[in-house]
């Protein structure tokens, strides 16, 4: 017969195998690390907090005593898991606490490797958000709803959000939405930017405001659809538009075309004929998802272009009005001219009659007779 205290002793090693500590996967210390930092976890058992230096690396999250030691404690198998906040208990604020635990449907050929929750504190609401976003991009954790736990109140649902998520992940979620050509929050933008914002100044280029910008992030992250209108700044929605496009694990041009596409740069330089020609092609076999995002992307420019032209015309325009604005000005002062020397000649016409019957009359006047018939 075992003891209690042996039992609540092998309980605990039991535990401790199935989060990695001793068995499971090793760590690879190839793997680049994505982020590090200290965290609190709560033990399984005590409910207590454990201080420990966090690394994450690939997929597994390795954890140390110390941030200088070489050998870790213990570590946790990302594979089939997700991750996603946690709100604390009302009577305890100031936690910022986020979960992991089996669930995770990113890769639908890898089974979970944990098979109980991870409970973990991290010192700031910053540092919380940032730690859930990188598990989520080492996980590659598609757009769905996570259990936030409260011991208040009964288990809802949180959305985990689209920044960072995988681009086709994102697609096959939004598919109950209807067929679109890309994510919704890119369709949005884009159609507002094209609408408001193609004449504004340094566009891309100047940064939106911060606070805006993490407001519509969260707002797209929640599913909702954020209302832009006109009083909304253009640069704070191209903002979120290229806080996307960073976010994604995998850019719109995947890692494995980069080469085909640089290629196709050396190409255009020397021949642009048959550069483009090749650009096309490399376009044109991206995958379905990247193409569409990428086309949707470009009707901006394709607006742009739209509106440099019809700019180009209206210049072209008001460059004859111009001219024929110059005509008319010159045939009038050529009128005015022409009708300011006729009343200078009548003037001295007048001046003439006038001095010449003046004359006349002097004459008349001294010689009386002169003119009588006789």
């Amino acid at each position: 017969m075992l003891s209690p205290k042996i039992k609540l002793s092998r309980r605990a090693q039991s535990k401790s195998l199935v989060m990695g500590k001793h068995h499971g996967l090793p760590p690879c210390p190839q793997e680049r690390v994505l982020k590090s930092g200290w965290l609190k976890k709560q033990r399984s058992l005590m409910k207590n907090w454990q201080q420990r230096w966090f690394v994450l690396r690939g997929d597994q999250l390795l954890y140390y005593k110390d941030e200088d030691e070489a050998k870790p404690q213990g570590f946790i198998s990302l594979q089939g898991s997700r991750v996603h906040e946690v709100l604390p208990n009302p009577e305890e604020p100031g936690k910022h606490l986020f979960e992991i635990g089996p669930g995770g449907t990113g890769n639908p050929d890898k089974s979970p490797i944990i098979h109980e929750a991870l409970l973990l504190m991290a010192n700031s609401q910053n540092e919380m958000e940032e730690w859930v976003k990188a598990i989520q991009q080492a996980t590659w954790t598609p757009f769905c709803r996570g259990t936030v736990h409260n011991s208040h109140a009964e288990p809802k649902l949180l959305p985990q959000g689209i920044f960072g998520q995988h681009l086709e992940d994102t697609i096959q979620q939004e598919k109950k939405y209807g067929q679109h050509l890309a994510p919704l929050l890119v369709e949005q933008c884009v159609d507002f930017i094209r609408e408001h914002g193609l004449s504004e100044e340094g566009l891309f280029r100047m940064p939106g405001q911060a606070n805006l910008v993490k407001g519509l992030q969260e707002s797209f992250d929640c599913g909702e659809t954020p209302l832009l209108d006109r009083n909304t700044d253009v640069h704070t929605v191209a903002s979120v538009l290229k806080l996307y496009l960073r976010e994604l694990p995998e850019p719109v041009i995947p890692f494995a075309r980069y080469e085909d596409f640089l290629s196709c740069g050396q190409l255009l330089s020397k021949d642009r004929g048959e550069g483009t020609q090749e650009l096309a092609r490399q376009v044109k076999n991206l995958p379905q998802a990247n193409y569409n995002l990428l086309k949707y992307i470009c009707k901006i420019e394709e607006t742009s272009a739209e509106l440099r032209k019809l700019v180009a015309k209206l210049e072209d325009e008001l460059d004859r009005a111009k001219k024929k604005y110059r005509l008319l000005e010159i045939k009038l002062r050529n009128s005015e001219r022409a009708c300011e020397d006729a009343g200078k000649r009548n003037q001295l016409l007048q001046k003439e009659m006038e001095a010449f019957f003046a004359t006349l009359g002097n004459l008349t006047a001294e010689n009386p007779l002169a003119g009588a018939p006789k």
